[in-house]
């Protein structure tokens, strides 16, 4: 049973943003600028980034905009196994701060599990930051519900600071995460944030199967970061739903975003109430603004297109992928 009500939380992606570096799309500050004031301008106020996007210039760019009023979430990637040991955990959340220019961030999130440091050691670490104050909210990403479940009890046995939240790939084509995880998130009253809510760009219907994509895209199959979504998301049976759900779409006057974006809204397992949120991408400002109107104007998807949308999923569930990085996956991290 769906716990989705509308206006959920909206969160912007900044993963986007840099001068230089892999993905970036958003290469100056005139140009950020004017992505986060429509995004302020609609109500909106927290952004998501991370050490590693475009090699670190997401935050560089950012620390040079003005962020005044708006709350910003990082995340610390172990880049190889034994990436969250103690110091590196505080290497990173320091780096981000610097790159920022700020003395903390609200939420501070381990991006993905580390299978080579005791995870212990890693939560020591994360709570004496917390401690220090370099952050207001501790976050999870990327991580199986046994683990989630392991660090929140680590963390309450020993006093240390809690996850309380969640950032997880999610939409309407990829729901491996809907089984155990929300159930695990419902227990422990920890928030969900969802990324992907597009699959990457492929259901907006703007890619074909067999087409070329542009250089540095997000499926730019040349560069690391398109390898990366192409594996995740250019896949037949995605390109196969997207057919479907056009065909549907089309008699009720609704486009692929809005639909996917309602999904989220009114059909998934989100759950406002709780403070689920949705992370929104910053490509270009057309995009944002797209995204934005489709968030702000949804309501309940007609029975005939939620319908078509489970067969959708019937068709990408064989080939979705996991919600959480695997050890396989983290020995070639990044």
């Amino acid at each position: 049973m769906s716990h989705a009500t509308a206006h959920m939380k909206v969160i912007l992606g900044c993963m986007t943003f840099g001068s230089e570096g892999g993905g970036a799309r958003v290469k100056t500050n005139e140009g950020a600028t004017e992505i986060i004031s429509t995004f302020r301008s609609y109500g909106h106020t927290a952004l998501d980034t991370a050490r590693i996007y475009t090699d670190g210039n997401t935050e560089k760019m950012m620390g040079d905009l003005d962020l005044q009023g708006l709350t910003i979430d990082t995340k610390c990637f172990p880049l190889q196994l034994g990436g969250l040991q103690p110091d590196k955990v505080k290497h990173s959340l320091q780096e981000s701060l610097d790159a920022l220019k700020t003395n903390k961030v609200h939420v501070f999130y381990l991006h993905a599990p580390d299978y080579a440091t005791p995870i212990q050691e890693t939560l020591k670490a994360v709570d004496e930051l917390y401690r220090e104050g370099k952050f207001e909210v501790f976050g999870l990403s990327n991580y199986p519900a046994w683990v989630v479940a392991q660090v929140y009890y680590l963390c309450k046995s020993n006093g240390y600071v809690v996850p309380t939240v969640y950032q997880g790939m999610y939409n309407a084509f990829t729901r491996h995460i809907e089984p155990e995880l929300f159930a695990c998130l419902e227990e422990l009253n920890i928030k969900f944030h969802a990324y992907n809510p597009l699959c990457g760009g492929v259901l907006t219907g703007a890619y074909s199967f067999e087409g070329n994509v542009e250089q540095g895209s997000r499926f730019d199959p040349n560069a690391k970061q398109g390898a990366r979504y192409r594996e995740r998301y250019w896949k037949k049976e995605y390109f196969d739903a997207v057919t479907l759900l056009k065909q549907v779409a089309e008699p009720h006057g609704l486009d692929l975003i809005q639909i996917a974006f309602d999904w989220l809204q009114f059909h998934s397992k989100m759950n406002a109430a709780r403070g689920d949120g949705i992370i929104i991408g910053a490509s270009s400002l057309k995009h944002t603004v797209q995204n934005l109107d489709a968030l702000k104007e949804g309501k309940p998807l007609p029975k005939e297109v939620l319908d078509t949308v489970e067969r959708c999923w019937d068709l990408t569930r064989e080939s979705s992928p996991s919600y959480f990085r695997t050890k396989d996956q983290m020995m070639g991290a990044r």
